[in-house]
């Protein structure tokens, strides 16, 4: 190994070089395959993926109003008011980032415009296990609400009990999440 302060550029790039190379071709593979199988077969394949690669069986892919109700009861109400605050914080700062659709009217009936229409659904992906954070719900969520997003989806891996972390579905509600797996989570309007 050359000390780093003698290092060539052509060494380092050398070792840059020869780095094992990671193959995407036997996951793009698998993923295919996987794709393929819930198309094909649905709920089915979905129930056993889940059973393969999180090592838990689910009775159902949605929250129940109940699950949301038991997640608040088993986080602290310093937790929820942290979860407000940062709510409301995120909700602030960008709601000033909302564009405006507007119109221009010119003269020989020219008229230019710019029309903002928000995506109809939105999925997003929120890690579970000890990446588990309900900022990245708040993050993710508040600004597609903001947005008008009139649906949003979150999906979220189960643990090996087939629940999800409280402090995610308590998030989750309080953002305006309108579903997510395996869970259902509803919001009227944000804060």
């Amino acid at each position: 190994m050359i000390p780093i302060g003698k290092q060539t550029d052509k060494d380092f790039m050398n070792r840059i070089f020869s780095r094992s190379q990671f193959s995407y071709q036997e996951i793009n593979m698998l993923v295919a395959n996987i794709m393929e199988d819930v198309k094909t077969n649905g709920d089915q394949a979905l129930i056993k993926y889940t059973k393969l690669y999180d090592q838990t069986t689910l009775s159902s892919f949605l929250v129940t109003k109940e699950q949301i109700t038991e997640a608040y009861n088993l986080i602290s109400q310093d937790l929820i008011d942290d979860l407000i605050k940062a709510r409301d914080n995120i909700y602030e700062y960008h709601i000033k980032q909302l564009p405006k659709s507007y119109t221009i009217k010119k003269p020989n009936n020219i008229t230019l415009s710019q029309r903002i229409t928000p995506i109809e659904r939105v999925g997003m992906y929120v890690p579970g296990g000890s990446a588990a954070y309900p900022s990245t719900v708040l993050m993710n969520a508040v600004p597609a609400v903001i947005a008008g997003v009139k649906e949003l989806i979150m999906i979220t891996p189960p643990n090996s009990q087939g629940t999800i972390k409280p402090s995610l579905l308590v998030a989750a509600d309080l953002a305006g999440v309108d579903a997510f797996t395996p869970s259902v989570v509803h919001k009227e309007s944000p804060p």
